[in-house]
């Protein structure tokens, strides 16, 4: 009996209702990882097409370099600076991992807080899947409005996934000290004690 590698045996007598071939061990155990590899990329391409990265940012990912398992991350800068590129190449990287949501905070805190106008929703259940998700990546936070809304929620989730040790990251035009002054220093203090800090220096890469 043959194998698809080239590789032969003698036909048994357990043999006798199988056709002229069959599976070496070695051409099984490859078969086992080429079917790990088609299931990781499904989950990936899957996760990818629900994380809501924009595709623009997806081409930059091989400049980046992202270096172990940073549970949350704080990046700001000047404008133009390549953050908000920064983290949608690193929730593609995640996406291999598990599911991702990448969405500017103004955007969350807008479509929030116009569910609750019309439809009487509690504040836990409108935020139920970003609190949910194992990534969780808030573009350009401090550009919002300051409202008592706004920081209440902002704290809400900020403050469940710290207790709840769930990965978050941010981009922001604001260093921490700054965002402190012009929302609470309960955000920024939280945000400064569970997140690295990275900062984006350098001139306005769109101009």
């Amino acid at each position: 009996m043959k194998c698809e590698c080239g590789a032969e045996r003698e036909r048994t007598d357990d043999d006798f209702m199988r056709a002229s071939y069959f599976t070496c061990d070695k051409c099984k155990d490859k078969n086992k990882e080429e079917e790990k590899l088609r299931e990781s990329k499904c989950t990936f391409e899957t996760n990818l097409k629900n994380s809501m990265i924009p595709n623009m940012f997806l081409k930059y990912e091989d400049k980046f370099k992202f270096d172990g398992d940073i549970k949350a991350l704080y990046c700001y800068g000047g404008v133009g600076t390549a953050k908000t590129t920064y983290l949608a190449c690193l929730g593609k990287h995640l996406c291999r991992f598990g599911t991702v949501l990448f969405i500017p905070t103004v955007n969350l805190l807008l479509k929030a807080q116009g569910v609750f106008k019309t439809d009487n929703m509690t504040i836990e259940k409108e935020f139920e899947p970003y609190l949910i998700v194992d990534y969780l990546i808030l573009d350009d936070i401090g550009v919002e409005k300051v409202t008592d809304f706004v920081k209440q929620s902002l704290y809400y989730l900020i403050n469940t996934r710290y207790m709840y040790e769930k990965h978050i990251y941010f981009s922001s035009n604001l260093s921490l000290e700054d965002l402190g002054k012009k929302f609470d220093e309960r955000i920024s203090s939280r945000i400064s004690g569970m997140c690295k800090i990275k900062h984006f220096k350098g001139k306005d890469l769109r101009i």
